[in-house]
């Protein structure tokens, strides 16, 4: 049992110490009753110890006694807060920049001449993907992620992708450069 009349009771007894607190015996035991709803389905330990936070708050914070719909108001503020309903959006923060101009961030391009056709990225994403995700590549080209959806490679000159690979050689994972390919970060 959550929290005994018995104790619910005498902290009824105790709120008449707030002023304009019904005095009345019918008055103290709805209140009491109340309490005893309040916490019907909290552990006793649990139980005895929010209502008591709750009185206690009551009678050193309230000069008079503002009704049993301000202590439940109190109750749920204090220990059932209103949860948000689960389709409630959330913000996420500020959109991430994207940092490869080829493959959007994703890791992956597919070729123009054949949009099935899907190859890793040259940039720090894509070698974070394989590292730590190494059947994206070929989830990517099957059903499980649609690969219309990838951005297309563009045509690259060979001297320019050998160009922009010694580029990322030397440069630390986390440090983006400008590449001139792509006019953009790479």
């Amino acid at each position: 049992m959550p929290l005994n009349a018995k104790l619910a009771t005498r902290m009824a007894h105790r709120l008449t110490t707030i002023e304009d607190f019904p005095r009345f015996d019918e008055a103290i035991a709805e209140t009491a009753h109340d309490l005893v709803e309040l916490w019907s389905t909290t552990p006793d330990r649990l139980a005895e110890q929010q209502a008591e936070e709750l009185v206690r708050h009551m009678r050193h914070k309230w000069p008079k006694w503002e009704g049993t719909a301000a202590m439940i108001e109190l109750y749920r503020k204090k220990f059932a807060p209103e949860l948000p309903a689960s389709n409630e959006a959330k913000p996420l923060g500020e959109r991430p920049a994207i940092d490869c101009s080829f493959c959007q961030d994703t890791g992956v391009v597919r070729a123009q001449d054949n949009p099935q056709a899907v190859a890793w990225c040259i940039c720090p994403t894509a070698e974070r993907v394989k590292r730590d995700w190494p059947e994206f590549l070929s989830l990517s080209a099957g059903k499980t992620f649609s690969a219309a959806k990838l951005p297309y490679l563009p045509p690259v000159d060979p001297v320019a992708l050998d160009k922009i690979r010694k580029q990322m050689e030397q440069t630390e994972p986390t440090q983006v450069d400008r590449c001139e390919f792509c006019n953009g970060v790479g």
